[in-house]
């Protein structure tokens, strides 16, 4: 009995994500993760009193549990923008560095 062919090799199986998928879940993932960020922009901005506290780690002790948790959600959106552009950046010169290579 003849076995199937085997799948054909991923360009990207020696790193995964180098301008392939990865780029675009991030970008996806930031994007989606605005539907999180909205309430936590108004959590932030419905009680202003950590606003009137001296600046520093005294703000931060004067948020509420939370205002702390959407804090941490509205930075978890720089992060994920911040991937998403790292990423787009790697697989950019990774195809650039792919064109002027000579094919063996």
């Amino acid at each position: 009995m003849e076995s199937a062919p085997p799948p054909p090799e991923s360009p990207n199986a020696t790193r995964p994500g180098a301008g392939g998928p990865v780029p675009m879940n991030y970008r996806i993932l930031s994007l989606l993760w605005i539907v999180v960020s909205l309430p936590a922009i108004v959590l932030l901005l419905h009680d202003r009193t950590w606003l009137a506290a001296p600046p520093g780690a005294e703000r931060l002790r004067a948020l509420r549990l939370e205002q702390g948790i959407g804090l941490i959600l509205l930075l978890l959106q720089f992060y994920f923008l911040i991937r998403a552009q790292i990423e787009r950046t790697v697989a950019k010169i990774e195809a650039e560095a792919r064109q002027k290579t000579p094919a063996p």
